[in-house]
């Protein structure tokens, strides 16, 4: 599903929440409709070709579970590594 997003065109920034303060209604107000992945969250608009505005996506950040199932299995795969060298040298492979 496309939003709308609001940015200035002088330096990409977003306006949150469609919060757009009143000064900044003028030619620097632009608007771009755009699709956002799951996964990804929207940073701002790449304005370097000002005719062409793209947006600026990135992951999600990952949470402290995530970081944690990542790290177990890591460990795990490690384990099991290790396990399968030291079978090897008792079996002399």
């Amino acid at each position: 599903m496309k939003q709308a997003i609001f940015y200035n065109t002088t330096n990409g920034e977003l306006f949150k929440d469609n919060f757009i303060p009143e000064e900044t209604i003028s030619p620097r107000l632009a608007c771009l409709w755009v699709t956002i992945p799951v996964g990804k969250i929207l940073q701002g608009v790449n304005i370097t070709d000002i005719n062409n505005p793209t947006p600026i996506l990135v992951d999600l950040p990952k949470t402290e579970s995530q970081k944690a199932n990542e790290q177990v299995s890591a460990l795990n795969e490690y384990l099991l590594d290790m396990q399968f060298d030291l079978c090897n040298q008792k079996l002399g492979l």
